[in-house]
């Protein structure tokens, strides 16, 4: 006798889950889900039926949805439809939250197999759809969360964080819903999210933030999510970010949405982003990266203000930025690609901008004092020269375009048949005030022109503006003009030309409005040296450089090319290796005239060591 009390004890036969639906042997019948959730740890729920909306207080539930009927729930069949529950459009569809402002451990939610359709926000809710707050750590699997609208924030899901919201989310799709700001999902208050394998799609913000909104020190990281055809009418079509981080993985794409300001991605208030999406394909094929989005304004692949942004591809594959647009019919258009304004700093490595558009900057621009950084990472890649490319961007004044003392700092990158109808590579405008100094080093720049005829000029200085030039290739561009010499307001500018090769003939490569701008430097070729200002520097040429393959657009130097060791750099120098990587440094064999060799590329036999002994002059 006491063994049978004992084992009653110790195995009182529970079930460690309970099932609902419409069959006879359900545990729960579906008017009873929520006083299920509130009895139990795991909820098996059938999609016989759809179900009404729900809240989990002070909860740690699992509920698992999709299962055809009770049975199949018992053995955990494989699942094929979700189960829906509705908030009849009058209701948030379901509510996650704790009372207890800290001190306790988190609450642990998993919802797997669920559509949250038709909500509405309600009662202390935010959100249409699904709205989470206080101490949980909430798992989203397999998950539509679809249609729903909210009176202000959250469309699809807010999520508030102040006090250690955490949110999971696999194989999540969040499309249709609709919000003043952040139509898809709010991410706000420290709340972190992750999210892999998302579907962000065709959400709707009357204001700013179509897809998602992550504010006010959160954190959200996308893994191989697509955020597409997303709309803010004001700002930030695919994703806003404000105060916080964002990280996107090489696999997503923030394609297809739309916004006045910053149609893929809208950075503000010190946001702080590393951005990894791209591939190698050519476009239209590559999927990844910040694809053919568009702004009524400004900044139609990313709009950034006080922010810091790093985009980043690696010795494998681009970050890729391409098919990013302006409206055509708005004359003051500026960033096809990425606009950069105040105190923001954009870095850019091994990233490929390509095929955007815009009236001026068709792939940068650089405002009231923003800096934007195009460069490659040390060491090969898979692209050699190209692995930073500007290409086939199209636009009326400069592919890149910096006004009112922004600046760009551009090196080791190709830049190639981009279209412009004046300055066809930049455009720079100081401030009047500051000398406002941009800086090209290492660059191969060709094949840049005109849309019809030749494209007025390649460089057009400005309003104090200031360029230094050093170690750059130009070659075989259709322009007028190298380098214009604008002189609005009276103002003066700088040009600073030193160990570059011009070989563009026929073009004139220096026009000045007045002169009265300042030049300096010292070592360059030209293919002509009329009218070249007295105040360069000697070492100067008007010859063949002896390019290794110019009808292919293969600028590299050949053995016997004059560029070689030319180059006294006690004026400039250099601040990277040369376009491929290879160090810049002394040949051994005499006749020794300097230290580097002119142009982007240092002479180089084959196997990336050049005639390299020296570099920065030790051993």
């Amino acid at each position: 006798m006491k063994k049978i009390l004992l084992l009653l004890i110790i195995s009182p036969l529970a079930q460690a889950f309970v099932t609902v639906g419409t069959d006879e042997e359900c545990d729960y019948q579906p008017e009873s889900l929520q006083l299920a959730i509130y009895s139990n740890d795991e909820v098996r729920v059938t999609n016989q039926a759809v179900y009404e909306p729900l809240e989990i207080i002070n909860r740690s539930v699992h509920i698992m949805g999709g299962y055809d009927d009770c049975a199949e729930a018992e053995v955990d069949a494989q699942r094929f439809t979700n189960t829906e529950i509705n908030g009849q459009d009058s209701f948030t569809v379901m509510s996650i939250s704790t009372t207890a402002a800290g001190g306790h451990l988190p609450q642990i939610i998993i919802l797997d197999g669920l559509d949250l359709e038709d909500g509405l926000t309600s009662g202390s809710n935010l959100a249409g759809g699904l709205d989470i707050r206080g101490n949980v750590n909430v798992t989203l699997v397999d998950v539509t969360v679809e249609s729903n609208e909210a009176n202000t924030h959250g469309g699809g899901i807010y999520i508030f964080g102040a006090n250690g919201a955490k949110v999971t989310m696999n194989n999540v799709d969040i499309s249709n819903n609709s919000a003043p700001v952040g139509a898809g999902m709010v991410i706000s208050t420290n709340a972190e999210v992750m999210m892999d394998r998302g579907f962000i799609d065709n959400n709707f913000a009357s204001n700013n933030s179509g897809g998602i909104l992550v504010t006010s020190g959160s954190k959200l990281t996308l893994y191989d999510t697509l955020v597409r055809s997303n709309r803010g009418v004001e700002s930030g079509g695919g994703i806003s970010c404000s105060n916080s981080e964002l990280y996107i993985d090489p696999d997503s794409r923030i394609g297809h949405n739309r916004a006045k300001f910053g149609g893929g991605i809208y950075a503000s208030n010190s946001c702080t982003a590393l951005i990894e999406a791209g591939n190698n394909a050519v476009p239209p094929n590559a999927i990844e990266g910040i694809v053919v989005n568009e702004a009524d304004f400004f900044g139609a692949g990313i709009y950034a203000v006080d922010s810091q942004l790093t985009l980043k591809g690696s010795a494998d594959h681009y970050m890729s930025m391409y098919l990013n647009y302006t409206d055509a019919d708005n004359p003051t258009s500026q960033g096809g690609a990425i606009y950069a304004r105040g105190d923001s700093l954009i870095t850019l490595f091994n990233t490929r901008l390509e095929k955007n558009e815009a009236k001026f900057g068709s792939a940068i621009v650089a405002t009231e004092g923003a800096k934007v950084k195009v460069g490659r990472l040390p060491g090969d890649c898979f692209a050699d020269e190209e692995c930073s490319l500007i290409h086939r961007n199209e636009g009326l004044f400069g592919t890149i375009y910096t006004t009112s003392c922004g600046t760009v700092d551009v090196y080791q990158t190709v830049i190639k048949n981009n279209i412009a109808a004046d300055a066809a590579v930049a455009f720079f405008n100081g401030n009047l005030i500051d000398e406002c100094t941009n800086t090209f080093e290492g660059n191969v720049i060709y094949g840049n022109k005109d849309e019809i005829d030749e494209t007025n000029s390649l460089f057009l200085l400005d309003r104090t503006a200031s360029l230094d030039f050093a170690f750059n290739t130009v070659s075989d561009n259709l322009t007028d003009r190298i380098f214009k010499m604008n002189v609005t307001d009276s103002s003066e500018q700088t040009l600073k030309l030193n160990s570059s090769i011009i070989w563009n003939s026929p073009a004139t490569i220096f026009y000045e409005a007045v002169n009265s701008n300042h030049y300096s430097g010292n070592c360059f070729l030209l293919h002509s040296l009329q009218n070249v200002p007295d105040s360069f520097g000697n070492l100067r040429l008007a010859i063949d450089p002896v390019f290794l393959d110019a009808p292919n657009n293969d600028y590299q130097l050949s053995f016997n090319s004059p560029p070689i060791d030319y180059c006294d750099t006690s004026l400039y120098n250099p601040s990277h290796h040369d376009i491929i990587s290879t160090p810049r440094g002394l040949q051994f064999a005499p006749p020794v005239l300097g230290f580097f060799d002119m142009g982007a590329y240092e002479y180089d036999d084959g196997n990336h060591i050049g005639d390299v002994i020296y570099y920065s002059r030790f051993e």
